[in-house]
């Protein structure tokens, strides 16, 4: 990683926000279309409401544990399995003919949201050289998402509302495929860093601050996501 030029390093920072946009707008843009999905699957509001829990449920769930399941794998290889099932799930998304089909179809690719997210972040924070440009470079990634939170919904409900469900999903589909195509040509096969083991891992649980930043992080998604919905 120290030969890569920082040149190289801008443009895969670059490519990790651009997975980290097209991720968080699979995620957050179903928000936005709501009232075409009921329409869509012939299903009441409040149960097309569940497009979006259910993702954000499995995440929950998933955030704290799977991203540390993944440490021994490839981070390139990794990254890429996880583009690849937000683009087939979504893909597939465009044609099914029952909600409960969709609803699965959500589940899925947010087993994967989470891993990517830590990938991102830590293999961001290795190819800064300089430790002190490390804020700057994870804030790009929060960039990624504060862009997929705040561009990803509109623009969903733009291609929801002026074309169809179909092209929505298909619009989820277009991000992820560029984003895999960026990381199998620009993002090198990291090396695999030596990892602490997963037992020292969870002995941050041990820290009152962790879990007021929980705490915090879930009141202000519950905001978020509350409001995209009620006005979707």
């Amino acid at each position: 990683m120290k030969n890569l030029n920082k040149a190289s390093n801008a443009q895969i920072i670059l490519v990790f926000c651009l997975g980290v946009f097209g991720i968080l707008s699979t995620e957050l843009g179903m928000m936005g279309i709501i009232p075409i999905v009921s329409q869509n699957f012939s299903v009441s509001i409040s149960d097309a409401g569940w497009c979006v829990s259910i993702f954000a449920l499995v995440i929950t769930f998933c955030a704290p544990i799977v991203p540390l399941l993944c440490v021994n794998f490839n981070p390139k290889k990794l990254m890429l399995i996880c583009l690849a099932v937000f683009i087939l799930s979504s893909l597939t998304s465009a044609f099914v003919g029952e909600f409960w089909q969709l609803l699965i179809l959500r589940a899925i690719p947010a087993f994967f949201h989470p891993i990517y997210i830590a990938l991102a972040l830590s293999m961001v924070t290795n190819l800064v050289e300089d430790k002190k440009e490390i804020p700057k470079a994870t804030a790009k990634i929060f960039a990624a998402v504060s862009a997929g939170m705040v561009l990803g919904v509109p623009m969903t409900s733009y291609f929801g509302g002026n074309f169809s469900f179909k092209m929505a999903m298909l619009f989820f589909v277009f991000l992820n495929t560029l984003s895999f195509i960026a990381t199998l040509f620009f993002v090198p096969d990291f090396k695999k860093v030596n990892s602490v083991k997963i037992s020292k891992q969870l002995l941050i649980l041990r820290y009152p601050l962790l879990w007021i930043s929980i705490l915090c992080v879930i009141c202000i998604n519950a905001g978020i996501w509350g409001f995209y919905s009620y006005f979707s």
